[in-house]
Order: C-alpha cells, then structure tokens, then sequence
C-alpha cells in the first residue's frame, strides 16, 4: 500500500527533475546510477589517460596515504541545514580510496537516513549513494592509483526550484533542499608513476529533514543526494 510518505516523495522526484530542467531525477535506479558512475564524479585511472581526467584533484608529499585500517568517523550532528549539507557534500566529493572502502563511505551514508522514510524511501536514497560511490571492483582500481581528492566549498544555498516543491503541497515537515558548490581536486598516480591532479567545480543538491514542527527529528537526518542539481 502506498504511504503519504511514499507519495509526497514520488512528487518531489518528478517535481525536482521537471524543475531543474534536466534528466529525470525519478528514474534514480538505472539511469542516475549508469550515468554518475561512469561520468562526473569519480574517475577510472587505469581505463582513461590523465588528458581525459577533467572531472578529478599529483600526489602531495605533505600529504601522506591514509592506513588501510582507516575508519570513517559517521558525520557530526547539526541542525543547521547548510552545515549538514556541507558535511554530506564534504564526504560524497572527499574520496579517499587509500583508506576506507566503498563500503565504509555507503555505510556512513546510509546511516544518516532519515528516520521517518517510507522503505521505498530509503530505497530511493540507497539507490543514489550507491550512484555516488564506487563499485568496489573500481573502487580497488582507483585505490591502486592512489586516488584521493580534496573538497573545498565556496558557496551553499538554498535553490530557486525548491519554492515550487514547498507551495505544491510536496514537502513534509522539515524537509529542506541546499545545493552546495565548491572544488573537488582529485590527485592519482598514473601507471608510469607520475603524480597528476585535476580540478573541476561541481554542485552537489541534498535534500534534508530538519529539526521543525511536525518533523519527529532532532537533527538533520539525509532523504537525497545528487550531483544533477536543482535551481
């Protein structure tokens, strides 16, 4: 049986996606997640030459690998939405594939989902974190490389088009959108042993409950991600 949770997010996906004038954000599963794991954000080394890395951060020396053993700390807790979704974004767009795992990053992400989604909710989240994070066979490919990047935001608001997802009757209390831009320098090491960086500035849209009347949350709890941003 659909819940009036389930609806009001199937609306705010068609909402979001006609809005933002780009693909349709509804269709998450498939298409979001073949097109943001070979586009974008994450970077194959050993199947591209540095001359096509325009989406990446050469490794600095002041900056040395991350152990193995690394262990991702899970996000601070905050009730302010744009210092929420510059964590979100500081994770998503931060890789460090010389430490933790894919799986480490999934389950960090995972675990900040918001309490009160329906499953086909969650499954909607899950379905864009697993868009966002590599799969674990490149994932090894990019660890090989020594691939990490560095975030640096510069900018985080809240975008025009989330006014007609409000007035629509499509958010649920204290549902907020944020883009947060910025610049993500990737650093890898290409096979001949030479250490490369590329830069490229990308806006991250995460769509969040907040602590407000009627919400059932004390701190920003993550209902979204993605890197197709609404204005």
């Amino acid at each position: 049986m659909r819940t009036a949770h389930g609806t009001s997010r199937r609306r705010l996906l068609l909402v979001w996606g006609s809005a933002a004038a780009v693909i349709a954000f509804a269709v998450l599963a498939s298409l979001f997640l073949i097109a943001m794991e070979h586009t974008g954000g994450t970077l194959e080394p050993a199947a591209r030459p540095s001359s096509d890395l325009s989406s990446l951060p050469p490794v600095s020396a002041s900056t040395p690998p991350t152990s193995p053993s690394t262990v991702l700390p899970s996000l601070p807790k905050t009730a302010d939405p744009d210092v929420y979704a510059e964590y979100v974004a500081a994770l998503v767009l931060g890789l460090d594939t010389r430490g933790a795992g894919a799986d480490d990053y999934r389950r960090v992400l995972r675990a900040e989902a918001d309490p009160n989604l329906s499953d086909s909710g969650r499954a909607d989240l899950f379905a864009t974190i697993d868009a966002r994070i590599p799969s674990d066979a490149l994932w090894a490919r990019m660890r090989r490389n020594g691939q990490w990047s560095q975030w640096s935001p510069s900018r985080v608001w809240e975008p025009a088009a989330w006014s007609q997802v409000v007035t629509g009757g499509y958010a649920e209390p204290g549902w907020v959108m944020r883009n947060v831009a910025g610049t993500q320098t990737t650093h890898y090491v290409e096979a001949t042993a030479v250490a490369r960086s590329t830069s490229r500035e990308p806006t991250l849209t995460v769509v969040m409950r907040c602590p407000a009347p009627g919400a059932g949350v004390e701190q920003c709890t993550l209902v979204l991600i993605s890197t197709t941003p609404a204005f």
